[in-house]
């Protein structure tokens, strides 16, 4: 979008597709809701200011799944606490006034990084897991007592090429290994 806008409602449905994006060149304010709905855990949608200056959204309400933000300002009556949204939110830079999902905790023992149905990803140490969420590389992951490994299951399986990310282990010995089948 190009300037400042001013709309009633705004929607934006994400693609099934890798890094679909809402870019703005200006301010906007939405007197109705934002709506920003990306496609799944893995086609994100992203808003973002097309400079490494914060753009102002002001909205009166906010409906938002999938979306990770990019110097943005978040204002006006809308909650811009995303960090419990469904499919989680990540701060990708230069964000103010958005509480963004910025750290999660393993849960539920040995499984794998990236399900789905079988979710082991929580906002809290022991707590429920969100089956809609898979961590980014700009958010904290964390395992501790609270993860539910055993001393004879305490596996974690990515099916990605590499994992970035700043993860922390409390009093377990062994989190990562690599197993080559070939």
């Amino acid at each position: 979008m190009s300037g400042n806008n001013q709309f009633t409602n705004l929607i934006k449905n994400g693609a099934a597709i890798a890094n679909d994006t809402l870019t703005t060149s200006g301010n906007l304010t939405i007197t109705g809701t934002l709506t920003l709905t990306g496609n799944s855990v893995g086609n994100r949608l992203a808003l973002k200011s097309n400079t490494t200056s914060a753009r102002t959204v002001t909205s009166a309400a906010n409906a938002i799944t999938y979306t990770d933000f990019y110097y943005i300002l978040g204002a006006g009556a809308a909650s811009w606490n995303l960090a419990g949204i469904s499919g989680g939110s990540a701060d990708m830079s230069g964000n103010i006034g958005l509480t963004l999902t910025s750290t999660v905790y393993w849960v539920g023992g040995s499984g794998s990084w990236e399900s789905g149905a079988g979710a082991h990803w929580s906002g809290t140490s022991g707590g429920t897991p969100n089956a809609d969420f898979v961590p980014l590389a700009t958010i904290n992951v964390r395992f501790d007592g609270n993860s539910g490994f055993t001393s004879i299951s305490k596996t974690v399986t990515a099916e990605v090429i590499s994992i970035v990310c700043s993860c922390y282990k409390h009093g377990l010995d062994r989190i990562f290994g690599r197993s080559d089948s070939g």
